[in-house]
């Protein structure tokens, strides 16, 4: 019982710096159905800054200001600093985007950029030395009974609290509050009501950012060292956290953050410590783990058992998308009323239908030509021309592309039809996958579903697509296959 207290207020403490990172990706979301990805990085400048601040503030070049003095002047010059930092994004990345109406992919796209120029422009600026955050505040640890518990860590979880409830308060409470919900209610009826939209906006980043560099500093005061990338993995973490407790909602995303440390901190607890990311990013691809896990119970005599069974089931394709659907709609769309989250499912039918179509099409293609036996006709036309080995798999892979469309596909049937060839024709059974694969990419336009899914979700008309599709899918299979031939005289 007391370790697993202890692990709770060690939870709290990991927590609180998920729920911090967490809450600015989600005040971002609730108004501008925007997720900001540059936010965990924003949570690194954030640390750096106080670094910086702190340490001026510290040496005798600077004020020369005594220890408590320096922490209570570096918790806002760090914010406010911080939260420039996240304005001045929304100034120059987000905001002509939106005011030209672009697609949510570029803006996602944007928002990825922003998070690496702040990595590594820190790194071409700073240098990859790290560094160190003075001590502020004097370390004093407590024992209550057999628990153990230091100042910087009450410091850490009140600070979350109260942030949390100030959040609240000014969301729910006051005229900003009632702007930012309007925004997110309909942002382009705002400016009819007189109320400023780009102000409110900047509003939003003031508040994430700022609370983001909050997070930052106290991190660097509960583990000192600094670097560039220091943002990234928890930033993703957070994003998690907003996720699971509903990414839009304040508390859910607090409470989010505390449950994804709980699971973290146990599963550090009682297995490697190499398990925690693939337990935290598990939640988020939960029906991925249960296909694998349903495809490893079948090879094995543990699916006899009623463990078994019920994995197997679960893992059915059909049933793990149903899990994600509804932890979809109940994670993202509970605030959604029902004309929007029907609009939703519309738009996702409308992108989804001629995908599966055509994926489904060439798979049934594939079935029939290996049923009938052309696939064995086909190869051994191929063998009798006498042409070397290796353009056997490249030759299978472009003619399964064609009629399929889906390369998934095309991959997938050509290496089941080139599998049973690889001793009479003598080549690499690894060049010949990859030979398979690569060609399976060439240029095919009006059935490739991989094509629909890139023309659809990137906005662009068919024409600028196939502009933009073809230089890549020629040149890819071309030169590749100029290197797999290569290869092939030296790998055999």
């Amino acid at each position: 019982m007391d370790f697993f207290l202890q692990q709770m207020l060690n939870a709290l403490q990991w927590g609180s710096f998920y729920a911090l990172i967490a809450l600015g990706y989600t005040l971002v979301y609730g108004v501008l159905r925007l997720i900001n990805f540059a936010h965990g990085d924003i949570f690194m400048v954030g640390a750096y800054i106080a670094f910086f601040v702190s340490t001026w503030l510290i040496s005798g070049n600077g004020l020369g200001l005594p220890q408590h003095t320096v922490l209570w002047l570096t918790i806002p010059l760090t914010m406010i600093l911080t939260a420039f930092v996240g304005v001045t994004i929304e100034r120059v990345a987000y905001r002509p985007l939106r005011r030209k109406g672009a697609h949510r992919l570029y803006v996602v796209i944007t928002a990825l950029m922003c998070g690496l120029i702040l990595e590594n422009g820190n790194l071409a600026l700073l240098g990859a030395t790290k560094r160190k955050l003075p001590e502020l505040i004097e370390k004093t640890v407590y024992s209550i009974g057999p628990l153990v518990i230091t100042n910087l860590k009450l410091w850490v979880i009140a600070a979350a609290i109260l942030v949390f409830i100030a959040l609240q308060t000014v969301v729910t409470r006051t005229k900003v509050g009632m702007a930012m919900r309007a925004v997110s209610w309909d942002r382009f009826a705002l400016p009819l009501m007189g109320i400023p939209l780009d102000s409110v906006i900047v509003v939003t980043f003031i508040l994430g950012s700022g609370i983001a560099g909050l997070g930052g500093m106290l991190f660097a005061m509960c583990y000192p060292t600094l670097e560039p990338y220091m943002g990234a993995m928890i930033g993703w973490k957070a994003f998690i956290a907003a996720v699971v407790g509903g990414i839009g909602d304040i508390r859910g995303a607090f409470v989010g953050g505390f449950l994804l440390a709980f699971v973290e901190i146990m599963v550090v607890a009682f297995l490697p410590s190499t398990y925690m990311d693939l337990f935290s990013f598990t939640i988020l691809l939960l029906p991925v783990f249960l296909i694998l896990a349903n495809t490893l119970v079948s090879q094995t005599a543990f699916k006899a058992t009623i463990v078994g069974e019920i994995i197997t089931f679960l893992g059915n394709p059909v049933i793990a998308l149903f899990i994600s659907l509804c932890l979809g709609a109940f994670l993202l769309a509970k605030d959604l009323d029902n004309k929007t989250v029907v609009g939703m499912m519309n738009d996702a039918l409308r992108d989804a239908g001629p995908i599966v179509m055509i994926t489904a099409g060439g798979g049934a293609l594939g079935a029939v030509v290996k049923a009938t036996g052309a696939a064995g006709m086909m190869a051994n036309g191929i063998v009798a021309i006498g042409i070397p080995g290796i353009l056997v798999p490249l030759l299978i892979g472009t003619i399964m592309r064609f009629p399929q469309g889906s390369g998934t596909t095309a991959m997938i049937t050509g290496s089941a039809i080139i599998a049973p060839m690889l001793v009479t024709l003598g080549i690499n059974p690894y060049l010949a996958g990859l030979a398979v694969c690569l060609t399976a990419m060439c240029p095919s336009f009006l059935n490739d579903s991989y094509f629909h899914v890139v023309t659809s979700f990137s906005g662009m008309d068919i024409k600028t697509s196939l502009k933009t599709w073809t230089i890549g899918s020629i040149l890819v299979p071309v030169f590749g296959s100029v290197i797999i031939c290569i290869l092939s005289l030296f790998i055999h």
